[in-house]
C-alpha cells in the first residue's frame, strides 16, 4: 500500500502563505550590517525545524515550563535527538503517557513534591528557601532507607534539576496540581494567592466539579490530595499507601482518561516488557489506542535504524573501526526486527494527522513526514541502506536540515568532539517510566491500608 501524504498535510502545504508584518523595534537601527545580519538570523530561525518546534512570540508562564520541560526531554542523552524526532517522540509521549518526563524516577514525588510545597507554605518566610530546605531533608531520609530513583542524591543542594521542577509539569496534567503557572511565579505570588482564597477554600473542603477550572482559580493543590504523614518528611518512603494509590488512580482517571496509562491502571495491566506494543494484553486495548501504538512502534524502529546509520556515518567520518562495527551489527540486528510486510503496508497518515493535531507544527511535521516516507522506501528496497549512497544523502541531508550550522557532517570541529554512544536505544515512549509507575501504583492498590 502506498503511503500518501496525510490530508491535513496537503491543506496547509498547499496554502499561499501570507507575509508577516514585522513589529517595528523600539531599538534605533545600528547600521546596515547589523540589519543584513537580524535579516539573515530571522531567515536561519524561520527555516529551522528545531527552531520552528520550540518558539513563540508571547509565551505565558505554562508554556515556559512546558518547554522547559520539552528541551529537558531533548536532552536526554539516552534518546538522542540527531535526526529531529525529539518532538514527535515528545508528543506520542504525552498522548500515551501523559505527565510522565524520562527525568522522572519514582511515582510518589508526585505526592511528595505538593506536600513539600503546603508545608512550606505554611512558614513565614521565602518560600522557595523553605521548599529547597525540605527537599534536602527529603533527599536525606530517601537516600538513608537505600532505595533507588532518590533525585538528587549525587549533587544535593547543587542539583540543578530538583524533584519539584522535575515533577511540576506532571502534577499539572494529572490536576494535582491546580495553580497553572510555573514554579518560579509560584514562589513570588504563593502568599497573594493565599490570602484571596475563601475560608471554605481553607479548609479543604471536597470539590466535586471533575475539572477543578474554578477551583484553580483559588486553590493550589488538589483539595482531594491525601494529607502528609505528621512527621513529613522524616520516615518517608517511596511505598504508596492504599489510599495514595487511590487517589493517584483516581486523579488518572478524570485528568488523563483517554490516554494509555489511565488505561493500564484503571485495568489493573502492569506488565515487564520493553515496550508498549509489546505488552501481552495489546489486542484488549481500545482500538484508537492500539492504532497509535502500531503506528509508534513502526515509526520507532525507523527512527532508531536511521540514527543507528547516522551514527555510522560519524564513526566512518572519524575512522572509528571498533564503533563502525558495532553500529553495522545493530543496524542489522534492528532491520531484522522490523517487520517488512508491515511497513510494506504502512499508511502513516493517522499518525501525522494525530501529531499536527495535538501540536500544530505543521511545517516541521511535514520535512519529518517526507523523509521518514524516502526512509521507508530505501528500507523496503532489497538492498542495504548501508550499501546504499542515496540512503547516506539522505542522513546527510536531514541532519544539516534540522541542526544548520551546527551538523556535525558540516563543522569538523563538532565532529571532532564527538564521541560514539556507549548504548543505541530505541524510542520507547517513557513506556519506561510509565511501567515502573504502573508496578509501584498496583503494588499500593494492593495495600490494606
Amino acid at each position: 500500500m502506498k503511503s500518501s501524504e496525510p490530508d491535513i498535510l496537503k491543506k496547509v502545504s498547499s496554502k499561499p502563505r501570507k507575509k508577516r508584518r514585522r513589529a517595528r523595534s523600539s531599538r534605533p537601527a545600528s547600521g546596515s550590517g547589523s540589519s543584513a545580519g537580524a535579516k539573515a538570523a530571522s531567515k536561519s530561525r524561520a527555516s529551522s525545524p528545531a527552531a520552528s518546534a520550540i518558539g513563540w512570540a508571547h509565551p505565558d508562564i505554562s508554556s515556559r515550563e512546558l518547554a522547559r520541560s520539552l528541551l529537558a526531554e531533548m536532552a536526554d542523552k539516552r534518546y538522542a535527538n540527531e535526526l529531529g524526532f525529539g518532538l514527535a517522540r515528545d508528543a506520542l509521549s504525552e498522548i500515551l503517557f501523559p505527565g510522565t518526563s524520562t527525568q522522572q524516577t519514582r511515582l510518589k514525588y508526585m505526592l511528595f513534591v505538593p506536600w513539600i510545597y503546603q508545608i512550606a507554605e505554611s512558614k513565614a518566610g521565602s518560600l522557595g528557601q523553605a521548599v529547597k530546605k525540605l527537599e534536602l531533608a527529603l533527599i536525606d531520609v530517601l537516600d538513608a532507607t537505600g532505595e533507588t530513583g532518590v533525585i538528587g542524591k549525587e549533587a544535593r543542594a547543587s542539583t540543578k534539576k530538583t524533584a519539584c521542577d522535575t515533577y511540576w509539569t506532571g502534577l499539572g496534567a494529572w490536576r494535582i496540581r491546580l495553580f497553572k503557572g510555573g514554579r518560579e511565579y509560584y514562589h513570588l505570588h504563593a502568599r497573594d494567592l493565599a490570602r484571596r482564597r475563601s475560608p471554605s477554600s481553607r479548609s479543604g473542603s471536597r470539590l466535586d466539579d471533575p475539572d477543578l477550572e474554578e477551583a484553580g482559580r483559588h486553590l493550589s493543590w488538589n483539595p482531594r490530595l491525601p494529607k502528609s504523614p505528621s512527621d513529613f518528611p522524616k520516615n518517608a518512603t517511596f511505598n504508596l499507601t492504599r489510599v495514595e494509590a487511590k487517589f493517584i488512580l483516581d486523579q488518572l482517571s478524570s485528568a488523563v482518561p483517554k490516554s494509555l496509562l489511565a488505561h493500564l491502571a484503571e485495568n489493573r495491566l502492569g506488565a515487564d516488557c520493553d515496550f508498549a506494543w509489546s505488552h501481552p494484553a495489546l489486542k484488549a486495548f481500545p482500538g484508537d489506542l492500539r492504532e497509535i501504538l502500531e503506528n509508534a512502534e513502526i515509526f520507532s524502529g525507523l527512527a532508531h535504524l536511521a540514527t543507528i546509520a547516522f551514527y555510522r556515518e560519524l564513526n566512518l567520518l572519524v575512522k572509528d573501526e571498533k564503533n563502525l562495527a558495532r553500529c553495522e551489527r545493530e543496524f542489522e540486528r534492528a532491520r531484522m526486527a522490523l517487520d517488512a510486510q508491515r511497513l510494506k503496508g504502512w499508511d502513516h497518515g493517522a499518525l501525522w494527522e494525530t501529531l499536527v493535531k495535538t501540536t500544530g507544527h505543521v511545517d516541521f511535521y511535514n520535512s519529518l513526514y517526507i523523509f521518514i516516507e524516502s526512509w521507508r522506501k530505501m528500507v523496503l528496497s532489497g538492498r542495504s541502506p548501508l550499501d546504499n549512497p542515496k540512503a547516506h544523502e539522505l542522513i546527510r541531508d536531514r541532519e544539516i536540515a534540522v541542526k544548520l550550522h551546527c551538523a556535525k557532517f558540516k563543522r569538523p570541529d563538532l565532529l571532532q568532539k564527538w564521541s560514539a554512544p556507549r548504548n543505541l536505544y530505541q524510542m520507547d515512549f517513557r513506556w519506561s517510566i510509565a511501567k515502573g509507575f504502573l508496578s509501584e501504583l498496583l503494588q499500593g492498590l494492593k495495600m490494606n491500608r
